[in-house]
């Protein structure tokens, strides 16, 4: 398979792993802490705009460490 193809295969199978994993990840953060952020940006801006940061952050992590396990399983190279 040539170089150009396997690019663009494992970027086709990331990017359809990514979608439902961040669509699942948005839905639950709403649901869970979306009434705690919104009575936190209301009351305390500076803590809100930490916990949002921290949240953020921990998304960044937790999806490219969840994205890397199921790229391992699958023996794509990245």
């Amino acid at each position: 398979m040539s170089s150009r193809r396997q690019v663009l295969r494992s970027l086709l199978l990331e990017t359809g792993l990514y979608v439902p994993l961040v669509a699942a990840y948005f839905f639950l953060v709403l649901r869970l802490l979306g009434d705690f952020l919104h009575d936190c940006a209301v009351g305390d801006l500076r803590l809100y705009a930490w916990l949002s940061l921290i949240v953020l952050l921990g998304q960044a992590i937790l999806l490219d460490a969840l994205a890397g396990m199921i790229m391992r399983f699958l023996k794509v190279r990245r």
